[in-house]
Formats: C-alpha cells, sequence, structure tokens
C-alpha cells in the first residue's frame, strides 16, 4: 500500500522575503539579528561581524545606501535626505512613508498600518530583557537618581516591548507610562501582521527558521541555484554586541545566547504587558517552526556555518563611489593659510 506524505507547499517553495525589511529592534532583544536579516536583503558580504564600530559605521547611511540601498525601510530614506532637507527649509511637510529605524530604536506606532507587513523583530522575555537593560548602564533610566535598583527599573521600564510596537520615539524610557490594556491588544494585533518574529531564547532556531522561510529561491552569482542554507553563517549565531563586553573584545564574542539571569532580585514583580505580546510571540514562533519543519535535526546545515570558523571581521569600507571602493585615498591637499578679508 502506497503511503502519502503532506508536505505543505509552504516548506517547499519557502517565503519571498517582503522588502525593504522593517526591523523593529527593541533594545536588549539581539542586535546580533541585523547579520541574519543582512544576509538575506543586502548585497553579499554586509552580514559579516556588524558589530559596534562596523556596525555604527554601517547605520551611519553610508554604507547602508551603497550595500543595502534597498534592503531596509531605513535605507530607502536616503534618497530622499537632501528633498526633506529642502522641504524643511522652506517650511514644507517632510512626508515619511518608511519606518525610519535602524539607526537607533524607534516605536512603529507612525508606520504600523503601512510597513507592518514588512516588519521584523525578535522578542525576549520580559523580566530577562529588563535584567539585560538594567545590566547594560540602566538602559532608557531618565530619572535623576542613578542609585535605583533593579526592581525599581523594572517598574519604571515595564511593557517596553508592547510600548514600542504602539506608541514612537524611544520608548524604553523610564519616563513613560506602561502600557494600556488597549495598547496591549494593539501589540497583539500588529504582531500577528509581522513577516517574522524571532525569539532571544530560541536564537539557534530563530537564525534557522530565518533562513528555511525566505532562503529559498536565491542564485548565485554563476547562475546555480542556492539551497535554502546558503546564506547561513558563522556570525548569525555571534552575539556580535553582548552586554557588559568592552568593544576591544567585541570582534571575539562568542555563540549568541540569551544570558539568563537570576529573576529572584525583582520579587513577586511581573511585565504583565510584555508578558502577554511574548506568550503571542512565543505562539507564533513555535507555528512557523512547525509549518517549515524546523528542528535541530533539520536545521543541521545551517548549523554546520554556526560550528565553522567565524569569518574575520570586514575592514571599514571607504566612503567613495562604488568604482573607487578599495583603492587608496587620494593624498590630501596640504592646508592653504587663511588670509584676512577686505
Amino acid at each position: 500500500m502506497a503511503v502519502y506524505m503532506f508536505v505543505p507547499l509552504a516548506l517547499i517553495l519557502g517565503l519571498q522575503l517582503k522588502q525593504p525589511v522593517a526591523w523593529l529592534h527593541i533594545p536588549k532583544t539581539g542586535t546580533s539579528f541585523v547579520n541574519a536579516v543582512m544576509s538575506l536583503a543586502c548585497d553579499p558580504g554586509w552580514d559579516r561581524w556588524l558589530g559596534r564600530e562596523l556596525g555604527h559605521l554601517f547605520w551611519a547611511r553610508v554604507e547602508m545606501a551603497r550595500g543595502c540601498a534597498a534592503g531596509f525601510t531605513s535605507s530607502r530614506n536616503v534618497a530622499r535626505k537632501a528633498a526633506a532637507f529642502r522641504a524643511t527649509a522652506a517650511g514644507l511637510p517632510v512626508p515619511s512613508t518608511w519606518y525610519r529605524a535602524p539607526p537607533g530604536h524607534l516605536g512603529f506606532a507612525r508606520w504600523a498600518d503601512s510597513n507592518g507587513p514588512l516588519a521584523v523583530t525578535v522578542l525576549r522575555q520580559p523580566e530577562q530583557r529588563l535584567l539585560s537593560g538594567f545590566h547594560a548602564g540602566m538602559h532608557g533610566w531618565r530619572e535623576r537618581t542613578r542609585d535605583a535598583g533593579p526592581l525599581t527599573y523594572a517598574r519604571k521600564l515595564q511593557g517596553c516591548q508592547v510600548r514600542f510596537l504602539t506608541r514612537g520615539g524611544d520608548q524604553c524610557d523610564s519616563r513613560e507610562q506602561p502600557p494600556t490594556t488597549a495598547e496591549v491588544q494593539r501589540a497583539i494585533f500588529l504582531l500577528k501582521r509581522f513577516q517574522f518574529v524571532g525569539i532571544a531564547e530560541e536564537w539557534d532556531l530563530t537564525i534557522c527558521l530565518w533562513h528555511r522561510m525566505f532562503g529559498g529561491g536565491r542564485v548565485a552569482p554563476n547562475g546555480t541555484a542556492l539551497p535554502w542554507w546558503g546564506a547561513c553563517n558563522a556570525t548569525q549565531f555571534r552575539n556580535t554586541r553582548p552586554t557588559g563586553v568592552p568593544l576591544a573584545v567585541d570582534q571575539a564574542a562568542t555563540l549568541h545566547a540569551a544570558t539568563a539571569r537570576d529573576v529572584s532580585v525583582l520579587g513577586d514583580f511581573r511585565d504583565e504587558a510584555d508578558r502577554r505580546l511574548y506568550a503571542i510571540g512565543r505562539m507564533l514562533f513555535q507555528r512557523r517552526l512547525a509549518e517549515f519543519n524546523v528542528t535541530h535535526a533539520a536545521c543541521a546545515p545551517c548549523f554546520r556555518a554556526r560550528d565553522a570558523a567565524p569569518a574575520p571581521a570586514p575592514r571599514r569600507a571607504s566612503t567613495g563611489t562604488s568604482s573607487q571602493r578599495g583603492q587608496k585615498p587620494p593624498p590630501k591637499r596640504p592646508r592653504q593659510p587663511r588670509t584676512a578679508g577686505p
């Protein structure tokens, strides 16, 4: 008797990554995820060790416009920068169609309806995210006193993940009010529209799922079809911006893992708003794992790249035109002495 196995069409074909990508980067949820996004959204080679120094250079928009001009919603704004400047100077309103982050952390509310289907994000267990922020120089703490403990910090910063979906500005700010019940419901509604939701505590499976969903159908420069795991590389599994690690050792970062901190310092405190959102995020994540047959065993091809030696950090790119890249910069002209005016 013949036995037939049902294989979802999505598993065979994969999905097409919608671009430009609106990366909703909530603080302390995994800056390193940008390496995975760039591996599929940008030109080849731009996802190698995008750590602190190189990351800030990239997000300065000069490199971003060249290596990832259509990859992110924020890079789409580069071409409009001069026009926006002229409009501002003329006192005219400046339209903003695309989500403007990264760089930085920016609330999604203004762009939620138009950019929601383009959005990707990673969520983190709420109390763990709060403690990570506390140990990262009390990230987002805007109060006058700096001697607050982790519990006081957590009470002020609770609901940050919900706030990022439903408000504008940098919503991991101790001066902001906790989210309302209506905002929690709105955040859940928006999250369900995102094209990808990862979980920081499941980093390896998050990276594998990203490639399993969007890595199919790619073609190498020589015309050869690439497997879905073809863009997996070791840097995507590294923590390129670990909390509390000096910049000097950033490039030697270990495998990414959300550090599990002792939550007993928070007593009975629970970040209820973010817990509700996180629970939905985990449900969406688990549903996608099942839909695309993503297990540790099935991810073996991608994990082989994880276990390989990471590529060396790229050298700082020049800021000239594409034809000038890789060439030595022209010698500087000697400064002429300033002469007095008439």
